[in-house]
C-alpha cells in the first residue's frame, strides 16, 4: 500500500513539474517575437524622426515614364548625400501605387505601400475608387521581419522571402 502511495505522489510531482518548465523553443520563440517587437519600434521611432526631419532635408523629384502607362514620379529625401526617404507614385489605367521607402544607414527599414483601383479605366472620364490597399513591410539587416498586410493582419511569415526579394529588387537602385 505504501508503495503504491509513493507512486501516485512521485507521479503527481512529475506532472506537476512540467507546468514550472519551460521548453527551449516555446522560450527561443518567445524571443524571437519580442525581438522583432522592439525592432519595431525602434522602426517607428526612426520612421517618426524622419519624417519629423523632413522639411530639413534637401528634395530631389523627378519624372519616371519607363515603369507604367501613364507614367509616375519620385521625391527624394536627402540628409547632406544620405537618402533617407524615397516616396515612388506610379500612375495607371486602372488605379495608382504609392511607395513610401525609409532608409537607415542606407539600409531599408521601413516601406509603406498603398494601392488605389479605380472602378473603371481613367480614360472613360471616371476615376471613381473601387478599392483601396495597404501594406506596411519591416526590414532589419536587409530582411523583411514583419509584413503587415491589408486589414492590418500579420502576413504569413511563408511568404516574406519572396516579398523581401521583390521589395529589395525594387528599391535596389533608388540612390
Amino acid at each position: 500500500m505504501k508503495y503504491q502511495i509513493r507512486k501516485y505522489i512521485f507521479l503527481i510531482l512529475a506532472l506537476t513539474s512540467f507546468f514550472y518548465i519551460d521548453c527551449p523553443g516555446q522560450e527561443a520563440k518567445k524571443k524571437s517575437n519580442d525581438s522583432v517587437e522592439i525592432w519595431i519600434n525602434e522602426i517607428k521611432k526612426e520612421y517618426a524622426n524622419i519624417n519629423n526631419d523632413t522639411a530639413k532635408l534637401r528634395i530631389v523629384q523627378e519624372d519616371i515614364f519607363s515603369q507604367t502607362t501613364e507614367g509616375g514620379f519620385s521625391r527624394k529625401f536627402y540628409d547632406g548625400t544620405t537618402l533617407r526617404k524615397a516616396i515612388f507614385t506610379f500612375f495607371g489605367e486602372t488605379g495608382q501605387s504609392t511607395d513610401e521607402c525609409y532608409l537607415l544607414n542606407g539600409e531599408i527599414i521601413f516601406v509603406y505601400q498603398r494601392l488605389v483601383l479605380y472602378k473603371s479605366p481613367i480614360y472613360m472620364g471616371k476615376t471613381e475608387i473601387k478599392n483601396r490597399e495597404e501594406n506596411r513591410y519591416y526590414f532589419k539587416n536587409q530582411k523583411l521581419i514583419q509584413w503587415i498586410g491589408p486589414d492590418n493582419v500579420i502576413v504569413n511569415e511563408g511568404l516574406y522571402p519572396e516579398k523581401e526579394n521583390e521589395i529589395l529588387a525594387d528599391i535596389k537602385n533608388i540612390h
